[in-house]
Order: C-alpha cells, then structure tokens, then sequence
C-alpha cells in the first residue's frame, strides 16, 4: 500500500496499481496452468500404465486359453508361449493335471478318469508390466448310462434288512450281506468283498462276487440267474434256489438246495444232499467264472463324480434364483413357466452359512421341469418334502439335490468341514425322479421306510445298511455333468467295455498376482 500511495503522489494516476494487478493474474494462471498440466500428465501416466497392465492381464488370460487348448489336444503339450513375438498378446503358460488343485504334476491329463487342471499363465503389457494368474479348471469324465443310483458309494459292510431295491446294485468296497427279507430287482455287483445270503432273499438277477458266496443258515434264497464268484460258492440251505449256475474259479459245495443250471469250478466241484440239474465239473478250464465288465471296469465306472457349484458348469439355459437361508419355501422354481433360453431352474444356496433347508411344499400346483438344488460344502442339507408332488410331464420331471463335493477333482466324497450327515423327508406321493448327491451320507433313523424314486448317491452313512427300504432307480441326466442310468451292461454294451466321455473343463477358480 505504501508503494501504491508514492505512485499516486507522483503522477496521481493508476497505471501502477493495474500493473501489479496484472502480474498478480498471470502469477496465479501460471501457477493453475501448472498444477493442471501436471495433473493431465499424471493422469495420462497412469491411465497408460493401467491400459498396460489391463493388457498384460488379457495376454495372460490369452496364454491360459492357450495352454488349455493345447492340454486338451489330441497331442497334449502342456506349454505355450508367445514371448518372442514383435505384437501382442506376449504371454508365457505352463500347465499341471492331478486329481486335485493340491496332487498336480507335469504330466497329460487321463482321458478315463476327472482330472483337475492348473494353469499359470504371464502377460507383459506394452511397457514390459506384467500380470500372472493362477487357473483351477475341472474336466469331469463320464460314461453313458454311468451306473449311479447303484449304491455303489458305501465302504465297508452292506447289509439288507426289509428292503427293495429295483436297479443293479453294486457294493465297491466290502462285503454284502443280506440277513432279513430283501430283494434286488437286478444284478448284484461285488467287486471287492464276499456275498453272506442268511436270510429269505430274492436276487431277479445274475450275482457277481470278486470274493465268496454263501447261502446258508435255512435261508429262502432265490437268484434268478447265474452265481459268479472268483472266490468259493457254498450252498447250505435247503430252501436255495439258483435258476442259473454256480460258476467258481475256485471251488463249489452244494450241501443243500437246489440248482436248475451247472456247477462248473476251477477246483473241486462237489454235491451232497443238494440237487444240481445240470453239468457238474470240476477242474474247468478255462477259468468258468467269466465278468462282463470285468470288475475292475465296473469299479471304475462307478468311481465317485465330483460336482462343481459353479452356476455355468450346469448349462446356458438355467434360470437361476437365489436360496433362501431362513428355509422358505421355493415350490415356485419347479412350478413357473420358463421361456426361452430358460428350459430348467436353479436354486442357488451356496451363499448361506450354517445348514440349509431346502423346502417343497407341494400343492396342486404341477413340476413344470428340472430343478437343481446347490449346498455349500461347509452346510448341511435338509431336503424337505412337506406335500404330494405331482407333474403331468412324461418322463418324469426331475429334481437334483447337490450338496457340494469339499475337494473337486479326486474322484472321492470329501464331506465338508462344518457339515454333517444329511437328512431327507418326503411324502407318499412323488411324481419326479430325484437325485440325492451328498459326500456326507444320510444318516437318521426316520429314513427307514421311504420310498425313493430316483438315484441316490451318497457317501456312506457311518452304518452298514441300506436307509432307504424301498428304492427304485431312474435314469437320469443333466447335460452336460450327468448321465445316470440303473443297469450295468446298459453302459456296457456290446463288447462289454465301458465308453467314457470327457467334459469340456470348467473354470473352478482364478488369482491374479
């Protein structure tokens, strides 16, 4: 102000104050000028150097489909890399296959069995930052008609009591036992455990046994075809009937009972009291006891199938909702009308902690079509029937209850931590087929009594016996995880070898570093 007021004093105008004022300005639009370029540069900077490191991630995923094409090739390599090119993408993937994310090694994935994939896959982007992921993938191998609601899940003792089941049934790990009134309508498979008949059974099919087979103890047996058994074939009772023949690649004893085809052992072939009406040979060579499939292949087909949670893994055309966690009813997911791409339903429960009830009240409203049901592992599952289903669809609608597998890709049922045996309740009237999928098993004495229409597939229970008394197996199938069919030679057919199909992967998780 004091150099202003001398200004004045001097020649009495303003040219110096509008000077200073003028320089003031420029100062401060200098300053903003600045402070904006700097701005703009920054933000050119870093949206360069996100644009790079966004390209990076797509050379990486570039690399990852890569790798996975070529895994899955006729001629499997497990690399890929494009690093040396002079445009991008520029990407370096390595692939390892296992049966788990955790048991991978360097090695071509199985084309008969699940496998797991896992990928690493690096991109550079155009100013040399790069982005590296880690891809889980599943690749699900099935066969046609793959014997599912066989009961071929329970290790250790099986045994019968009061129960009918409609469908082959296969024991893979233990022993049958069958010591009430019980009966198989089709064949008995045991592929690596003995058969104990001690009771008023009736088996309208062949029974096949890696071990032995006895019927004794006055038991009211009745097998509609052929005993085959690696192992000794004992006849003790005077009520067995065997329609076919004992067929042993080691020895065969009919003390008692009736046989209306041959006795034929690799070993001795002996008859007492007991009547054979056919050939009785002993020494047969060669070996008389002949499995079609062989065991082996029989175990394998009805390895356990890991089922991913993962909403695409299960079809384009799902119509999907989220589950309720307060254990409401959603009836509405089988009894809408979908259009077009919807052709099924889903109901999603895989967000909910602690267990989940999953309930269908019924009603007079009709099961329009498929519906599948998805459990987190770490939840228990309640399936809660509370009415009559009714559908007028033919075939029969059907229904999936998945609990989710803990460990995808082993090809074994890894009850989830925080989970437990299940639970299923349903009424008298059921006109869908329901598949019943769960690691942990079912386990509750209220179970004795139901009657299932369906596939039950399930991990064992903790008790050596059947839960459902009266079982009918369905075929069943859910494109393109499943395809579940009731009779072993049906997946079989013709030379007695079983076909598998490899599933296109899916995408079970991905990190990014």
């Amino acid at each position: 102000m004091l150099v202003i007021r001398r200004l004045r004093a001097r020649n009495g105008r303003d040219e110096g104050v509008a000077l200073v004022a003028v320089i003031g300005i420029m100062l401060v639009g200098f300053l903003a000028v600045g402070m904006i370029a700097s701005t703009v540069i920054f933000t050119i900077q870093s949206n360069s150097r996100n644009t790079s490191g966004t390209q990076a991630f797509i050379a990486a995923e570039s690399g990852r489909d890569a790798v996975l094409a070529k895994v899955l090739a006729g001629t499997c390599s497990l690399t890929a890399s494009n690093t040396n090119a002079t445009q991008p993408p520029l990407y370096s993937a390595s692939a390892q296959t296992g049966v788990d994310a955790g048991h991978v090694s360097s090695v071509c994935p199985s084309t008969t069995v699940s496998n797991t994939l896992v990928i690493s896959s690096t991109g550079t982007g155009p100013d040399g930052s790069t982005a590296t992921i880690t891809s889980v993938y599943q690749r699900p191998v099935t066969y046609t008609n793959q014997p599912g609601g066989t009961m071929a899940y329970f290790s250790g003792e099986f045994l019968a009591t009061q129960s009918t089941y409609t469908g082959d049934l296969v024991i893979r790990d233990g022993n049958y036992s069958c010591n009430s009134h019980s009966v198989i309508d089709g064949d008995l498979w045991v592929t690596k455990g003995s058969v104990d008949l001690s009771a008023d059974c009736t088996i309208n099919g062949d029974v096949y046994a890696l071990g032995s087979v006895s019927i004794g103890n006055g038991a009211g047996v009745t097998i509609k075809g052929n005993v085959v058994a690696n192992g000794m074939i004992s006849v003790t009772s005077n009520k067995a009937q065997v329609d076919g023949s004992l067929l042993s690649n080691a020895t065969i004893s009919v003390t008692k009972g009736t046989i209306n085809g041959d006795a034929r052992a690799a070993g001795a072939a002996t008859v007492a009291a007991g009547t054979v009406l056919g050939m009785v040979k002993s020494n047969a060579t060669p070996n008389p006891a002949v499995f079609v499939p062989d065991l082996a292949t029989v175990y394998m087909m009805t390895t356990w199938v890991d089922l991913p949670l993962a909403r695409a893994s299960w079809g384009s055309d799902v119509k999907w909702q989220t589950g309720p966690c307060n254990g409401a009813d959603v009836m509405t997911a089988a009894t809408q009308t979908l259009s077009a791409p919807y052709t099924r339903a889903g109901v999603d429960y895989t967000g909910c902690t602690g267990p989940v009830t999953i309930k269908l009240s019924g009603g007079a409203a009709n099961v329009r079509q498929d519906v599948v049901f998805l459990v987190a592992p770490g939840s228990t599952m309640s399936v809660n029937v509370a009415s009559n289903l009714n559908s007028t669809l033919t075939p029969q609608p059907q229904l999936f209850f998945i609990h989710g597998d803990q460990v995808q890709g082993n090809s074994a049922p890894n009850c989830g931590a925080g989970s437990a045996s299940d639970s299923l309740s349903l009424p008298n009237t059921v006109k869908a087929r329901l598949l019943f999928y769960s690691p942990c098993g079912l386990k509750q004495s209220s179970q004795n009594g139901l009657v299932f229409n369906g596939q039950f597939y399930s991990n064992n229970d903790g008790n050596p016996h059947w839960v459902h008394p009266d079982f009918t197996c369905q075929p069943m199938a859910w494109a393109p995880m499943l395809d579940l069919g009731c009779k072993i030679n049906a997946s079989t057919p013709g030379s007695g070898s079983a076909t598998p199909t490899v599933q296109p992967p899916v995408l079970i998780s991905q990190t990014e570093q």
